[in-house]
């Protein structure tokens, strides 16, 4: 068993996925770690689902950081031997925020959206709305809307409660409703 270690780096090259024997999933990266003066390039791979999708959002630059059980491993080359770092990731965390949705395009001649719907537009389709042509007031569109459907769901037997103010937010009895 290796020593755990948390390491935190910019990936370098785009992540590879492969199927395992047992008919899992493995994926490979190498992380560019900076230290000191000098930069280190660790083989880092996951078997976890949750890492996998941790990397899912992020590309070549993007900054992580991943906490596994480390390898060392020695080797020559040219004459000199040089260490192997890598690292089996049990998690891993983008040093990044996801991007935000695209908002849409203008509408041309318009200063909303297309896909989406000015206050106003929203507040007259709601249920609060006054009537453009009446004097119907909040209190009568509740009467009209509302209170039916409360009124058939006491005669289904759904139980309705009221939060209130000075209870920390539990539930009171309909009996102490003040209306």
């Amino acid at each position: 068993m290796g020593q755990l270690t948390l390491i935190s780096g910019r990936l370098q090259g785009e992540p590879t996925t492969r199927p395992t024997r047992n008919g899992g999933e493995v994926t490979f990266f190498k992380l560019k770690v900076a230290s000191g003066n000098r930069l280190e390039f660790w083989s880092v791979a996951t078997f976890s689902n949750t890492a996998r999708e941790e990397l899912a959002g992020l590309g070549e630059g993007d900054a992580l950081s991943a906490v596994g059980e480390l390898q060392v491993e020695t080797y020559e080359w040219r004459g000199e031997t040089r260490l192997n770092l890598k690292l089996t990731a049990e998690r891993i965390l983008a040093l990044k925020s996801p991007p935000k949705p695209k908002k849409a395009k203008r509408a041309e001649g318009t200063g909303a959206t297309s896909s989406t719907k000015r206050g106003c537009e929203v507040a007259a389709e709601s249920w609060a709305a006054l009537g453009q042509n009446d004097n119907q007031t909040v209190t009568q569109r509740f009467r009209d809307r509302i209170l039916p459907e409360i009124n058939e769901a006491l005669q289904e037997g759904v139980v309705l409660g009221m939060a209130a103010p000075d209870t920390g937010g539990a539930l009171v009895d309909d009996a102490d409703i003040p209306f």
